[in-house]
């Protein structure tokens, strides 16, 4: 356990850091285009510093890896960035650690993978694990002065290296002078962020000077190296100056990136990018993708479009459907209006439902041997969640007669812009010169029986140590539908009672049992999203884990026990800790002393089957 008086210097150090999220720190750099995931919380990362709070460790949860391009073989370490999100949230993270993920974080295209616990100021990772950002390098708002470490690896008068770290800028260079040299000699930087020395034997003591990209110079006094020292600098100056501002830097923070294509498309002979720079064509989690289930979907059937040279044929077997998702996710309200598509079939029938994956509504289609352009309000008739993308709005066209449906055709998929909404927004038709734009019946649902897998934001297994938990998976055909439960409870032994109703478009957990000075905490659960394996059928629980602010108390320990005929069923879990079969609060919870009063812990886990796992809270401990 942690000493309180350690944990609150701790404590105040993350705050501090922390606080940089209102203040805004000093830009260096200019606004680039990025994007973010987030990854289990690795405290061992390529820069060497450890632990967040250990002794060579930033001094804050808010970290990150940046990409390859970015990490730049570990120039980029201890480097602050500004990152806001398409919500208009920002957070301020240091670089700890290189992302290496192919096809994410190996691209020229500069990513930034958080800790969760920085992810969470940008986005909610139940909604989406990846978010468009925009981002810029500030000055860390670090605190006293530029610290040294020599490394233990090895060490001797003629070969040592060490680690410079709780630097305001970028480090350029490190070079140290000693009696009878007073040329400087320079350090080599190594891939893992030490500076190493190998040569002719030095007499101490030793002057080391540090200089960043500015060219400004930071001196530690005269010192004589030793295995393991850590020292913090106490010479005058001690730490590099506050940079001057970087030119025509917009005030307060970068502006929200779009985070959409204005122009709506997502079908227009081929799914569409989110970039109509061909330099950035290979960012897939920026595009709208097939994640089709039960169904063979020919995405460039080339006889007799719509419009353009292609269109999309498919088979949809049972009730299977066309799925079509993206990454990210984005606001549409004040930027769309309505849901456009042409379709046909090869005969004419009654059974085909549209919905956004999340929705109450669906609209039946009825399908013709010719074009039709239908337009579907996407508030009216779709009551689009206010989200669209990511793993809980998926657009699906989906087969509802339970028996192979015939062959179908879409094409010039959109979303209207607010702009285009007086017209079709259709593009030229060569192949239909008329074309009437067609309506659909609409009709409230429960629960959608189709769902889809998780893409970005879904949990790694969690023994997967580092970098992007998030990966693309377009593949996992969604079967499970969307369930809640609300579990509330009043506890501070190791008996409760419970009630329950689950497996459920909606239901309730209930433990109680009042005691004086109890924890009051609720839970909550909600499916997002579900596949199947063969004959295995997963899904994915989102919990919401909230200390109740009725007693005014931190929460600082929490027993959940599974109940026992479900606990073999969870397959994968994530931001909590496991222990003896039971789930607890994560490490870095119990570092910041807890849950305060009315605070969330967001955590998930991944379980055989459609039923949610009902937890027994078991234990609780207030402060």
């Amino acid at each position: 356990m942690i000493p309180r008086p350690i944990l609150f210097l701790l404590s105040t150090i993350f705050v501090l850091f922390a606080a940089s999220q209102c203040l805004g720190q000093t830009p260096v750099g200019p606004c680039f285009a990025s994007r973010s995931t987030w990854f289990a919380d690795n405290q061992h990362g390529a820069c060497m510093y450890g632990t967040s709070m250990g002794p060579t460790g930033p001094g804050t949860f808010l970290i990150a890896a940046s990409s390859k391009a970015v990490f730049a073989a570990s120039a980029d370490c201890g480097a602050c960035y500004e990152i806001t999100s398409v919500n208009g949230t920002s957070v301020t993270v240091m670089v700890v650690d290189e992302c290496t993920d192919p096809g994410v974080c190996d691209t020229s295209f500069p990513h930034l993978d958080l800790a969760p616990q920085a992810f969470n100021y940008l986005q909610n990772p139940s909604v989406s694990g990846v978010t468009d950002t925009q981002a810029r390098r500030v000055a860390c708002p670090v605190n006293g002065g530029i610290k040294l470490a020599v490394g233990t690896n090895f060490f001797s008068a003629t070969e040592w290296e060490i680690l410079i770290f709780n630097h305001r800028t970028l480090i350029r260079g490190v070079s140290f002078t000693y009696p009878g040299q007073s040329t400087p000699i320079s350090l080599p930087r190594q891939t893992y962020n030490y500076w190493r020395y190998s040569g002719p034997g030095v007499t101490y003591p030793v002057t080391i000077s540090v200089t960043d990209i500015n060219g400004n110079v930071v001196s530690f006094q005269p010192l004589t190296l030793t295995s393991g020292l850590n020292i913090e600098n106490t010479a005058s100056p001690n730490q590099f100056p506050v940079p001057a501002v970087y030119p025509n830097s917009p005030a307060g923070q970068c502006p929200p990136p779009l985070g959409y294509n204005p122009d709506g498309w997502i079908y227009t002979d081929q799914l569409t990018k989110e970039y109509n720079d061909p330099a950035l064509s290979y960012i897939n989690t920026f595009q709208w993708s097939d994640w089709s289930y039960g169904c063979t979907v020919n995405w460039a059937y080339t006889s007799n479009p719509y419009s353009g040279s292609d269109c999309v044929q498919a088979n949809i077997q049972g009730r299977g459907g066309i799925q079509i998702g993206r990454a990210t996710s984005f606001a549409w309200q004040g930027a769309f209006t309505s849901l456009q598509f042409a379709i046909k079939g090869d005969i004419a029938f009654n059974g085909m439902a549209v919905f956004w994956k999340g929705s109450s509504k669906q609209a039946a289609i009825p399908v013709t041997t010719s074009w039709q352009l239908i337009t579907l309000d996407l508030t009216a008739d779709l009551a689009a969640p206010a989200q669209i993308g990511g793993q809980q709005a998926v657009l699906v066209f989906q087969n509802t007669l339970g028996n192979d449906a015939p062959t179908i055709y879409l094409d010039s998929i959109r979303l209207v812009p607010v702009a285009d909404s007086s017209s079709s927004g259709s593009p030229n038709n060569n192949n239909n010169p008329t074309v009437a734009t067609s309506t659909a019946t609409t009709t409230s649902t429960s629960g959608s029986s189709t769902s889809t897998s998780s893409t970005s934001g879904t949990p790694s297994n969690n023994n997967n140590n580092n970098n992007n938990d998030n990966n693309n998976n377009n593949n996992n055909p969604a079967v499970v539908s969307t369930a809640t439960t609300t579990t509330t409870t009043t506890s501070s032994s190791a008996s409760s009672s419970t009630t329950s109703t689950s497996g459920s478009s909606s239901g309730t957990q209930t433990s109680e049992n009042s005691n004086t000075g109890a924890c009051s905490v609720s839970l909550s659960q909600v499916s997002s999203g579900g596949w199947s394996d063969g004959p295995t059928q997963y899904t994915q629980w989102s919990v919401t884990l909230t200390n109740l602010p009725q007693n005014g108390k931190t929460l600082t320990f929490i027993d959940l026990a599974p109940s026992p005929s479900q606990a073999s069923s969870i397959t994968q879990f994530w931001s909590v800790n496991q222990s003896n079969g039971n789930y607890e609060l994560p490490s870095w919870i119990t570092q910041w002393g807890g849950l305060s009063p009315s605070q969330s812990l967001n955590w998930g886990y991944v379980a055989k089957g459609s039923e949610q796992v009902n937890f027994q809270i078991t234990n609780t401990q207030c402060r």
